[in-house]
């Protein structure tokens, strides 16, 4: 009855459980079954360069009878609850597909905090997984266990016009007079593209949307030079309650990283009919200031812990792939209002 009764007891139901489920608390399974030789590793994963993500392997159950998996099965379990009654020892190793496989240092045990310092001409990059357990008074390691990662760059968001200068100002992407079609402006006009140069543009691809965007919107006023029709752009005035505005995710409040856009297409930033301000030439500046996307949220998965508001994750501004647009400028005119003709009276003689 005692051996009944620890039998019992073991929670580590090894492939029995392991083949069940692809989920365990956060943590998604590689493969339904362990990948044990490189060559069928599939790089799938996918983690932003210089992040910190957790990984571990499900110990053998013969070993490790007494593993707990419960323990693991919540949100953002530890490093302890994750090792909880693991006996064996394990060898963790990381590199460029195989040959370049370096120790892990610091984890014995199933659980491990892996990064990547990949220098950016070689973004994206794959990079193996390896882990060997030892059982415990033991001398016959199992066989390699592996799982495929890639490592892309930090996401980048531009404009895809970088616009020209127009009626004195730069970067203007639409201009003309009030009520015209010049200014009622399609969404299409306002696209943003978003890509960082190794995902796929978003809606393309697994991973990179929905993208956080914190951007300002800000309304100007200027005057006109009568001389030659251009507005004088130093003369530019800021409306403090313009009638047209942009608001973040709760659509209530303007944008900012603790509320930003939540782009889950290339269209961001919707039509509108743009009108005038104040009876005055009127200017409105789109201007996008950090962002992130899936993938490198998920890389700050470490660092949330138990947080996950649209403000703790990291943002991101340029990178050196490429120097995108981040302002464009709509230009609303006044429409010139023409007097009376005048001419001589018809008693002008009398």
């Amino acid at each position: 009855m005692v051996v009944m009764t620890g039998a019992w007891a073991q929670t580590n139901t090894g492939a029995t459980q392991w083949g069940a489920t692809q989920e365990v608390g956060d943590y998604d399974r590689s493969n339904a079954t362990p990948w044990n030789l490189p060559a069928d590793v599939t790089f799938g994963d996918k983690v932003t360069v210089g992040k910190t993500m957790p990984f571990w392997v499900w110990p053998s159950a013969i070993y490790n009878p007494d593993f707990n998996y419960v323990t693991a099965n919540v949100a953002f379990a530890t490093q302890a609850d994750i090792e909880n009654n693991v006996t064996s020892d394990f060898a963790w190793q990381t590199g460029i597909d195989f040959a370049g496989l370096g120790a892990v240092g610091g984890f014995t045990k199933n659980y491990v905090e892996i990064s990547w310092a990949v220098a950016e001409a070689d973004l994206p990059a794959t990079r193996l997984i390896e882990v060997i357990e030892t059982p415990a008074a033991a001398s016959c390691p199992a066989d390699p266990v592996y799982f495929g990662v890639t490592v892309i760059d930090e996401p980048m968001v531009r404009f895809t016009s970088a616009g020209t200068t127009e009626v004195g100002v730069p970067n203007v992407i639409a201009f003309g007079c009030e009520g015209s079609t010049d200014v009622n402006v399609a969404a299409t006009a306002l696209t943003v593209a978003l890509d960082n140069g190794d995902e796929l543009p978003i809606g393309s691809g697994v991973g990179e949307a929905p993208y956080h965007i914190n951007a300002t919107f800000t309304v100007y006023t200027c005057d006109i030079d009568g001389g030659t029709g251009n507005l004088d752009w130093s003369s530019r005035a800021a409306v403090a309650t313009p009638t047209i505005t942009k608001l973040g995710q709760d659509g209530t409040s303007a944008i900012s990283q603790a509320n930003p856009i939540v782009a889950t297409s290339t269209t961001v930033f919707t039509g509108e009919d743009y009108t005038l301000e104040l009876s005055k030439a009127t200017v409105y500046e789109f201007t996008l200031v950090d962002w992130n996307a899936g993938v490198s949220r998920k890389s700050d998965y470490l660092a949330l812990n138990a947080a996950s508001t649209y403000g703790d994750y990291s943002y991101y501004s340029r990178n050196s792939n490429a120097t995108p647009a981040l302002t464009n400028r709509i230009v609303v005119l006044p429409t010139p209002v023409t007097g009376p003709i005048y001419h001589i009276a018809n008693d002008w003689s009398l």
